[in-house]
């Protein structure tokens, strides 16, 4: 019985839009299996690990992931639950243009506005892609190219210490990641999140900024925001019980944080996604594709930088 479900949102010459369900339990790694065209996706819910060349990475809600054609890739998912994604398949004579010989990097977290817009992208593709497939290439590839220009630009993750301890923090970094992307909606302290990995809570909060580039209460907080979204999307009346749900204190401390990342209340964001068209994501992107201060990136994975 297969745990994967792909749904075509919306297929052109350039590009398809495919939405993916996994329901896999928590498992080993996967046989391999391998891409015929170029693939960006985008995990809406879940975490898994994929590998190839060697590299192992970590991909959860809110990672941007770069699949390379014609390289095999395994799977493996260390908690229950599976995940869902939005894989973006893109013409390889499209995606020669648009990446134009530079060396993209497999993986990159992306910060909470770039959810907005793959969230509105999913939305706006799955109600009307169908409609205008000149208007869903013409939003779209200014969109891919920005997903481009963030692998393009982030960088190597920083190790704490000396270079030999690097394999040794990335496994704490990758058990926090899945730790906390299983148990977002807990209210955990830095304490019970140490040890539930047999850690000092110092060390990990040290070790996981420098990795990450950002701390444990972000990026449990990101995460929460992107299940935010899914909510939202859904058309979520109770705003008050999905705070809660999600672990924030007060429907008051979950708008200030869902305002501060989006720039807009819940209310607000949920009458945009559950109207979303292609148009609406061409003006959002119009609005931002020259403000790259609302676009920073965040490193994860990759070997350790030459000293």
């Amino acid at each position: 019985m297969t745990c994967l479900h792909a749904t075509v949102l919306a297929a052109t010459p350039l590009l398809e839009v495919v939405d993916v369900h996994c329901t896999a339990p928590k498992s080993g790694w996967s046989a391999e299996e391998c891409a015929h065209r170029p693939r960006l996706v985008l995990p809406r819910r879940g975490v898994f690990a994929w590998q190839t060349h060697d590299e192992t990475y970590l991909a959860e809600a809110g990672c941007l992931l770069n699949f390379a054609p014609d390289h095999g890739y395994r799977f493996s998912h260390p908690t229950d639950g599976g995940d869902d994604c939005m894989l973006i398949a893109v013409a390889a004579e499209t995606w020669d243009q648009v990446v134009n010989l530079r060396a993209l990097r497999r993986c990159a977290y992306l910060q909470p506005p770039r959810h907005y817009e793959g969230a509105l992208l999913y939305q706006a593709a799955a109600r009307h892609g169908r409609d205008d497939a000149l208007l869903l290439e013409e939003v779209s590839v200014p969109l891919i190219e920005r997903f481009v220009d963030l692998l393009t630009r982030v960088s190597r993750p920083r190790s704490v210490g000396k270079p030999r301890a690097f394999a040794n923090h990335r496994r704490l970094v990758e058990a926090a990641r899945t730790y906390v992307s299983a148990n977002f909606c807990a209210r955990d302290d830095l304490g019970d999140i140490a040890r539930q990995l047999y850690s000092s809570p110092f060390h990990l909060a040290r070790v996981f900024r420098a990795h990450m580039g950002i701390t444990l209460h972000r990026y449990r907080n990101d995460l929460r925001l992107a299940a935010a979204l899914r909510a939202l999307e859904e058309g979520c009346e109770d705003l008050a019980g999905l705070a809660l749900r999600l672990g924030y204190a007060s429907h008051a401390h979950f708008s200030t944080a869902f305002r501060a990342a989006f720039g807009s209340s819940p209310s607000a964001a949920r009458e945009v996604l559950t109207r979303a068209t292609l148009n609406e994501l061409r003006r959002i992107l119009q609005a931002h594709v020259t403000d790259r201060r609302r676009s920073p990136v965040i490193p994860v994975e990759g070997k350790v930088p030459k000293e």
